[in-house]
């Protein structure tokens, strides 16, 4: 296949995942609901600085994946589609920034690399996300691209444009988008020897400039409207004490992320443990010590950090798949390289049959609800998972009648895609429909009520479905209370008005 037409199929396929049915399914809690009611918030108020949640000031993120959400939720309306949209588009960029690098540096590795980027699970759960994490790595890889450009021809507008990467993402994320470039370019250049250049990047005024006009006019704007209480719930809490402490219960172990790289990877695990095997051949290989010294030091900062969640080590993973895709002609066809997404589709097909088992086993009556629920409801995966499997098996059978040295190449892209599919079409819906739906539900019947508030519960894409605030607060007299089914008995004496699953309204009584 020629290029030029490999390179449509793969923008084609990447629409197709990145935003294929991202309005079937509810907003999830925590992060999309929060995310989300923040934006609806900010069309409400027309406040474009300061950023709140249910009322309350919200300092989690900056302004702009906020901005980003507001302008396709003003043109269709509060809809999970809408708000994820922005995401589904950094994602392409994402893809776009990756495939245009290695077209650069590994011109045979460019389609494979970026289709193992847009189909992996860690990528793609956060490319069709209503958070703020696609747009970050989006502008991380910007960064990251821009100054090994530099570093490599000395082009002054690649510094330039590294900057304005990173004037992007700290006006997304905070600190952490000047962090993460600083710790790998600073790690790259150390490892070769070059222990003052990174130093030297700091010293074009232009750059700075750059930097600054994008990154810094919201932040005055929000410490004139907030003050003091924006540098401690911005600055210090939400950065200093993410990393410091333990927050809203994402702590961790030390080898936390050792844990999540083969899930955030998925599929592609055996080129990951092919490329660890050989790490020290491949860093011989200049754009291949660039990618290592990226996820390195990114997995060593990152397991430092009290605070841990599986998708902080994306932040360093963009160039570890040009390894990847290199390292994908040492297997000659190997069946090992199936394997994994053979496994992880016959995995789905018996997660309700396992739910069923867990439920059996339970002495938590809240878990027992929830496993018993899922393995009635969401027996819709066994089918459409073992066609998969059948599918990714026929596919591998057929790459034999393929010369030995395309067999890897079809294997992997069969190995990506099925799953892929599979997961954007039947199982990403249909699961989170039964994750969430309780939740939209009890959204859409407390609609047009003032008198409703949260307690003991954190749903914040109630609001959202709701179209209006949810005070967190223990409820009064006539009020109406979202809380969770389990709580009921710590409630004043009250009157069911819904119930499904473990969510729960009820009236208080005067």
């Amino acid at each position: 296949m020629t290029r030029p037409r490999a390179a449509w199929l793969l923008a084609l396929y990447c629409a197709i995942v990145f935003f294929v049915n991202l309005d079937a399914a509810p907003l999830t809690d925590v992060d999309e609901g929060a995310f989300s009611e923040a934006t609806r918030e900010m069309l409400a108020r027309g406040d474009y600085v300061t950023t709140w949640l249910n009322g309350e000031l919200r300092f989690d993120k900056p302004v702009l994946t906020y901005w980003a959400q507001a302008v396709p939720v003003a043109l269709v309306g509060p809809r999970p589609g809408a708000f994820r949209f922005p995401s589904a588009l950094a994602a392409c960029l994402w893809a776009w920034l990756l495939y245009r690098f290695a077209r650069r540096y590994r011109p045979d590795d460019a389609v494979m690399a970026t289709f193992m980027l847009a189909s992996a699970l860690g990528p793609l759960t956060i490319a069709r996300a209503a958070t703020a994490d696609a747009l970050l790595n989006a502008f991380l890889a910007g960064a990251l691209f821009a100054f090994y450009r530099h570093l490599a021809d000395g082009a002054r507008r690649d510094l330039v444009a590294a900057f304005a990467w990173m004037g992007l993402g700290v006006l997304t994320k905070g600190p952490v988008a000047l962090a993460v470039p600083a710790l790998a370019v600073g790690t790259y250049c150390v490892s070769r020897g070059q222990w003052l250049r990174p130093l030297r990047l700091l010293r074009d005024p232009l750059a700075w400039i750059v930097l600054l006009a994008i990154a810094v006019p919201w932040y005055v704007l929000e410490y004139r409207a907030q003050g003091e209480a924006f540098i401690d719930g911005f600055f210090l809490k939400h950065n200093v004490n993410r990393f410091t402490g333990t927050m809203l219960g994402h702590g961790g172990f030390v080898w936390y992320y050792a844990v999540a790289l083969p899930v955030l990877i998925f599929p592609f695990l055996a080129p990951l443990a092919g490329a660890l095997a050989r790490l020290r051949a491949t860093l011989a290989d200049d754009v291949q010590r660039f990618a290592w010294c990226t996820f390195g030091v990114m997995f060593v900062f990152f397991s430092l950090s009290r605070t841990q969640l599986p998708h902080y080590l994306l932040y360093g993973m963009t160039p570890l798949f040009l390894v990847l895709a290199a390292e994908r002609r040492r297997f000659g066809g190997a069946w090992l390289v199936v394997a994994p997404a053979a496994l992880g589709l016959l995995l789905a097909a018996a997660l309700p049959s396992l739910a069923g088992e867990a439920a059996a086993r339970t002495g938590n009556a809240l878990a027992r609800l929830l496993l018993s629920d899922f393995a009635q409801n969401l027996r819709t995966f066994v089918v459409p998972s073992l066609v998969a499997c059948a599918l990714l098996v026929g596919a591998a059978l057929i790459a034999t009648r393929w010369p030995r040295e395309q067999r890897t190449d079809i294997r992997l892209y069969a190995a990506g895609a099925i799953p892929a599919l599979c997961l954007v079409l039947v199982l990403w819906p249909q699961g989170i429909a039964w994750f969430q739906g309780p939740v939209a539900a009890a959204g859409a019947f407390a609609r047009g009520r003032a008198d409703v508030v949260e307690w003991n519960a954190n749903w914040p894409s109630f609001s959202v479905h709701r179209g209006a605030v949810t005070p967190s607060r223990r409820p009064r007299p006539g009020e109406i209370v979202l809380t969770r089914i389990d709580r009921a008995g710590e409630l004043p004496p009250h009157d069911v008005v819904f119930a499904q699953r473990e969510v729960l309204l009820a009236r208080i009584r005067p």
